[in-house]
């Protein structure tokens, strides 16, 4: 069961939909490879450090949840002991909550999203959730951009979470996501009552990283409508903790022990987690968003099973061949049997296995996936190469994509271009 009776849900995903051309890999968003290992690697490196014991893998349809029962089965050998469980492939966070249920036995459940990687300590959140006995406890951190920033003059911020915290920020007191049109929002009036102050932010992002314990398992059964976890649970739970009429409410559709045990100690307290921009929080779950991850040095960061070259401080398999004059920065890395030719510079980037460079490649900012051939007098910045690949010489990559078995002709200068088949295009559009 693990520390203080905690389980897992990690929310796995599908197919990865959003991610096109990395979807047409055959990957389920949860493999797909980041910093040369399967996305899913981390969370669960993150519950296993925090003592979790047991962990339900959600997936989205039954091909995804067959696809990742196969690579648990074949490659995973940690402490964990993982079951896979599939849901409808149209189902939203709460709905995949709610639909496994059934098999949450403990007194608290995380739920984490697979796309998000972390190195903030969970047992911290844990400790804290427990401490205050809360109901919820949400894991929050610093914005990477200012909204103001992001904002036109005159219009309503776009992508902007609304957190209102109290006076010594640890407890939330509401919370609305993105509001695409709204100019202006309302705030609950008994928690202005209740509380000396109320402070409103926007430069925190939710994290999809959540503590709940059994009463808000209630509340999904008792409330069949809510849908999503950050769109809809947490704002009604929200309003549970702070207005005794939501309570009454709750209770009149709920006659379950939790709540109950829950209503009579008072514990409809919704905690933050606030970490500033020393934790590294990120989350894969567009195109852009694992852009930035995989530019980021995950490696050195976050503890890649790799072994550093102590002399250059990069990461690189025995098996990897070098040319004549070819370097390698520091932070990168390059998989089992990849070779290299004469004079070729690689900076902040990360190369998959069996990759293949001819002489005088240059690649800044980019990820090459398995088996891709990049062949002589090719320079590629901010690019992601799917497996199979093949790019003949001189090509020129500046804010690229290109998809699984594409090949790229000699000479060509592509910039912010996605580049796949024709019928890998197809398939994605009727997704």
């Amino acid at each position: 069961m693990g520390p203080q009776g905690y389980q897992a849900v990690l929310l796995a995903g599908g197919s990865g939909t959003n991610l096109f051309p990395l979807n047409q890999t055959g990957l389920p968003l949860s493999l797909l490879p980041v910093a040369n290992q399967p996305l899913i690697t981390y969370p669960l490196k993150t519950l296993e450090g925090a003592g979790i014991v047991d962990v339900l893998v959600v997936c989205l349809g039954e091909t995804t949840a067959a696809k990742v029962s196969t690579w648990i089965s074949k490659n995973y050998s940690g402490k964990l002991q993982l079951k896979v469980k599939s849901v409808p492939e149209d189902s939203e966070s709460a709905e995949a909550l709610r639909a496994v249920a059934e098999y949450i036995t403990g007194k608290n459940v995380i739920v984490m999203s697979v796309d998000l990687i972390t190195d903030v300590r969970l047992e911290a959140l844990m400790a804290v959730h427990f401490i205050r006995s809360a109901m919820a406890t949400v894991l929050l951190s610093q914005r990477r951009t200012s909204p103001s920033s992001e904002t036109k003059p005159g219009k309503a911020p776009k992508e902007v979470e609304y957190v209102g915290l109290d006076e010594q920020q640890q407890q939330l007191l509401f919370f609305r996501p993105s509001p695409e049109s709204r100019r202006s929002i309302r705030l609950p009036m008994n928690a202005l009552l209740r509380h000396k102050q109320l402070t409103v932010r926007t430069d925190l992002q939710d994290n999809h990283l959540y503590i709940f314990n059994r009463a808000v398992l209630e509340i999904l059964h008792a409330k069949p409508n809510l849908a999503n976890i950050k769109q809809v649970l947490l704002p009604f739970a929200f309003s549970v903790a702070c207005s005794h009429p939501c309570c009454q409410d709750f209770m009149a559709l709920s006659h379950s022990a939790a709540a109950e045990e829950e209503q009579s100690r008072g514990n409809w307290y919704c905690g933050a987690f606030v970490v500033g921009k020393d934790n590294y929080c990120a989350r894969t779950s567009t195109l852009q968003a694992f852009c930035e991850v995989i530019n980021t040095d995950l490696a050195g960061r976050l503890g890649v099973k790799a072994q550093p070259n102590t002399k250059f401080d990069n990461f690189l398999h025995d098996s990897v061949q070098m040319g004549y004059k070819t370097t390698v920065a520091a932070g990168c890395m390059v998989g089992r049997g990849t070779t290299m030719a004469d004079k070729c510079s690689i900076k902040r980037s990360v190369l998959g296995a069996m990759c293949k460079l001819g002489s005088n490649v240059k690649i800044i900012n980019c990820v090459l996936m398995d088996g891709v051939e990049v062949q002589d007098g090719c320079h590629l910045q901010n690019s992601i190469i799917c497996p199979n690949a093949h790019l003949q010489e001189r090509v020129t990559l500046r804010d690229c994509h290109v998809g699984p078995g594409t090949v790229v002709s000699e000479g060509l200068e592509h910039r912010e271009e996605v580049l796949a088949k024709a019928a890998q295009r197809r398939s994605s559009e009727y997704k």
